[in-house]
């Protein structure tokens, strides 16, 4: 799925960085500064909301938008979605035209 997700960015023109846990997630947000984070709720070493409170805490990488990708649905959720720093939610499977859609609207801003 993530490369399935990357090769559709790269397509529409996107630079794209992969991170397979939530470890490497933040270090490589920290290191490498991206305009945009495409994050899992399920992942190895550290899931989706304990990475972006890693990266809501640093003065580094707090103003990057976040996009949430999950097959969990907003209910079962819940409470995790309504906070203020995930820019938006998109449930899987995402079709490509919906996740370049959220990608440019979000980059655009």
């Amino acid at each position: 799925m993530l490369r399935l997700v990357g090769l559709q960015l790269k397509k529409a023109g996107y630079q794209v960085l992969y991170a397979g846990d939530g470890l490497t997630s933040v270090a490589k947000a920290h290191k490498e500064q991206p305009d945009l984070i495409i994050l899992d709720v399920r992942m190895p070493a550290g899931d989706g909301f304990s990475v972006i409170e890693r990266l809501r805490k640093s003065t580094e990488t707090w103003h990057i938008p976040i996009i949430i990708v999950s097959s969990d649905s907003r209910e079962v959720l819940g409470d995790l979605l309504d906070d203020s720093s995930i820019s938006r939610f998109l449930q899987k499977p995402v079709e490509a035209h919906e996740l370049l859609m959220a990608v440019h609207e979000e980059l655009d801003d």
